[in-house]
C-alpha cells in the first residue's frame, strides 16, 4: 500500500473518533476507532520498516505499541488508569528517544536552546492555566521531563541527512495535545472542541514522527 493510499484509511478513523468525541458517546464506535489510529499506524509501518534504512527497527515499533497502550488505557475514567496511560506513553517516548540516540550524529546548540524554549513556554502556560493535582504533580512532571527529552533529540536529528524534520514537528504538536489534555482535566470546564483538537492533534502528531521517518530513510511512496 502506498503512502497516499494508507494516509486516506488513516485519515477516515482519526476523523471518525473526532466525531464521537463530538457526540460526547462512549459507545461502540469510539471504543473501535480510538485503537484503530495507533493500529492501522503500526500495522502499516510494520509492513514497510523492513524497506527502510533504519537501525533498531524494533524501538520504533515498541513506541508505536506503547502509544497503542496508553490510547486504550485512557479511554477509561479515574487516576489509576489515567497513570497508566500516562505511564504507556511516557514508555513510548523512552522508545523513541533509544531509537533517536541510535541514529544521533552530532549536537546542536541553537536546536538544543530552541527546542528547551518550547518545552518550558508550553510548561508556563500548562502551570498558568491549570491547577494540578498535588498527588499527580511528581507523575506530570516527569512526564514533561520525558516529552522535552524527546523534542530536543528529534530536534538534534532533524538534519535532512538524518532523520528530517517532521519527527521534530510531530513530537511538538504531541506536546500542544498534551497540553490542551492539561487544559481540558485540570482547566475547570471540559471543552468538546478542546477534546476534538486533542484527538486531531495527537493523530496527526504520531503519524508525522513515524511516517517522517520513513520517509527520510527510503520510504518514498
Amino acid at each position: 500500500m502506498k503512502v497516499k493510499d494508507f494516509l486516506k484509511i488513516f485519515g477516515a478513523i482519526v476523523a471518525l473518533q473526532v466525531a464521537t468525541v463530538y457526540r460526547q458517546e462512549s459507545d461502540a464506535l469510539y471504543f473501535l476507532s480510538k485503537p484503530l489510529i495507533m493500529a492501522s499506524l503500526g500495522i502499516f509501518v510494520y509492513s514497510k520498516i523492513n524497506k527502510a534504512d533504519l537501525k533498531a527497527k524494533g524501538y520504533l515499533l515498541m513506541a508505536i505499541f506503547f502509544s497503542w497502550l496508553g490510547d486504550v488505557l485512557l479511554m477509561f475514567e479515574g487516576t489509576t488508569m489515567f497513570l497508566a496511560g500516562m505511564g504507556s506513553f511516557a514508555l513510548a517516548h523512552v522508545a523513541y528517544i533509544v531509537f533517536h540516540r541510535l541514529h544521533f550524529i552530532k549536537s546542536n546548540g541553537y536546536k538544543v536552546f530552541s527546542a528547551v524554549l518550547f518545552c518550558l513556554i508550553l510548561a508556563t502556560l500548562v502551570l498558568y492555566l491549570v491547577s494540578i493535582p498535588k498527588n499527580l504533580e511528581l507523575f506530570i512532571y516527569a512526564y514533561f521531563l520525558v516529552l522535552m527529552v524527546h523534542l530536543v533529540i528529534a530536534t538534534l536529528n532533524s538534519e535532512v541527512s538524518n532523520l528530517g524534520a517532521l519527527p521534530a514537528f510531530g513530537i511538538g504538536l504531541f506536546i500542544v495535545s498534551d497540553v490542551l489534555i492539561g487544559i481540558n482535566i485540570f482547566g475547570g470546564a471540559k471543552s468538546v472542541y478542546v477534546s476534538m483538537a486533542v484527538m486531531l492533534s495527537y493523530s496527526v502528531a504520531q503519524a508525522m514522527i513515524v511516517l517522517g521517518i520513513l520517509k527520510n530513510k527510503g520510504l518514498s511512496n
